[in-house]
């Protein structure tokens, strides 16, 4: 079975999400499927016996249109060398108009997989940088309507393409994600270096982090006199000026550290050297570093609006709080840094969680039955 992947960016070393994907790809192959990839780069390369075929597209106006062209082009030409049984675009978005188009050519079944950006467009989403774009709207639109077979990495998002884009679909199938390998090695206990409770968040400095409530619980318990310090990891965006200013606002100057941009080597060391993992996103269509933290055995807090929240037992395996809400934020993090046994006993609970859920071999026995489910369909339709 040969799988051709679509996806604008692949193994970059900002964008980890498509580091992941290759953790897909690569686990796909180990289980005796052939990958390819067509993706935005500038070689055509082999990686860890996966082939990459890079566009060379650069940043335009006539961006999406290079794009479609040049992965169409060679799509076709893949195509002539080593069939392709099936297209798979990792994003509703460009990559999933691109496959549906290619499946109209070639008659080759086209597979869109919804992570949450892509599909997220209500007037509160948007505000936090969702798909603005009428253009891109109209490529979602298309791909949902039109691929053979869609695929969400958590049920919220099936509900938002059933209820936000009324799309009337039965067959829309939910994978969550699974847990780059990498987060599973061995720990090094002797990793930690400080005597005050490290609270983490990962993912960037984004406004849908809704890192300035984690700023505003951190400043009531400051004022108990709990002590802690707070470390902030991922690319810096224009957010950061406004979240210096929070910082110093709120006093807590001596707390904060700013870490930005970290290899997925590094980050494993930073998870390692934390206590607590705090994500209070408003817009994750899942939310894989809620994940990562867990692999390595650290208590998360969580909002109720992420995918993640589906599979997380309230108080057991995480820690869920209401968006926007400071106050109850701050209990969560008082809970975990004063009662040590409960921390620890949800970091446990919750890495168990993980390992039975998901991991990598899970995650491809899925996805291949859903490859082999849409080759059977469509050859009994041929």
């Amino acid at each position: 079975m040969h799988i051709c992947f679509i996806i604008e960016s692949y193994l970059s070393e900002t964008a980890l999400s498509s580091n992941n994907i290759h953790s897909e790809a690569v686990k796909l192959h180990e289980n005796g499927i052939h990958v390819s990839v067509v993706t935005n780069g500038e070689k055509n390369i082999y990686v860890d016996g996966i082939r990459v075929l890079g566009l060379k597209c650069w940043k335009s106006k006539l961006y999406y249109f290079i794009f479609i062209v040049k992965a169409i082009h060679s799509i076709a030409k893949l195509n002539k060398e080593e069939k392709i049984d099936i297209v798979h675009a990792q994003w509703a978005g460009v990559t999933g108009f691109t496959a549906v188009l290619i499946s109209k050519l070639f008659k080759i079944p086209a597979i869109a997989t919804c992570r949450g950006f892509d599909i997220n467009y209500s007037e509160k989403q948007m505000e936090y940088g969702a798909y603005r774009s009428i253009f891109a709207r109209m490529f979602v639109k298309y791909t949902l309507n039109y691929a053979k077979k869609i695929v969400c990495i958590s049920g919220k998002l099936k509900e938002s393409i059933l209820q936000l884009w009324k799309i009337q679909r039965k067959d829309i199938a939910v994978i969550y994600p699974a847990v780059n390998p990498i987060f599973l090695r061995s720990k090094n206990e002797n990793s930690k270096n400080t005597n005050n409770t490290v609270i983490l968040t990962a993912g960037g400095l984004r406004k849908i982090k809704r890192i300035e409530d984690v700023l505003g619980a951190l400043k009531l318990l400051k004022k108990k006199k709990i002590k802690f310090e707070y470390w902030i990891a991922g690319p810096e965006t224009d957010n950061k000026k406004g979240l210096l200013a929070l910082v110093n606002e709120n006093e807590l100057v001596n707390e904060v550290k700013f870490l930005g941009y970290n290899n997925i080597e590094n980050m494993v060391e930073i998870y390692d050297k934390s206590d607590i993992y705090i994500n209070v996103s408003v817009l994750e269509g899942f939310g894989r570093t809620y994940l990562e933290a867990m692999a390595r055995k650290k208590p998360i807090i969580l909002t109720s609006v992420t995918g993640c929240s589906e599979v997380i037992r309230n108080m057991e395996t995480g820690i869920i709080v209401e968006s926007y809400n400071t106050e109850q934020i701050a209990q969560s993090l008082e809970l975990l840094i004063t009662n040590k046994k409960f921390a620890e006993k949800i970091g446990q609970k919750g890495y168990e969680y993980l390992i039975e859920n998901h991991s990598m071999d899970k995650f491809a026995a899925k996805q291949i039955n859903i490859y082999k489910d849409l080759l059977l369909n469509n050859s009994k339709h041929a």
